[in-house]
């Protein structure tokens, strides 16, 4: 099976900041607000940090 590395940031309508990393083999997940300050964290699979970066950057 492949898994396709996608890391990133996205900049929502808003202003705030969306991004995903891979920090010593984990993935990674961040919600910054419009003054990048960290509102929200999430550590977990390939699957689950992309899936809740594409529901929260929508």
């Amino acid at each position: 099976m492949s898994t396709t590395m996608r890391t990133g940031h996205h900049r929502r309508a808003d202003g705030s900041l969306v991004r995903v990393d891979i920090e010593l083999g984990h993935w990674v997940g961040r919600l910054y607000t419009p003054q990048m300050t960290l509102k929200m964290q999430i550590v977990g699979s390939d699957a689950e940090v992309h899936a809740w970066a594409d529901k929260i950057a929508a």
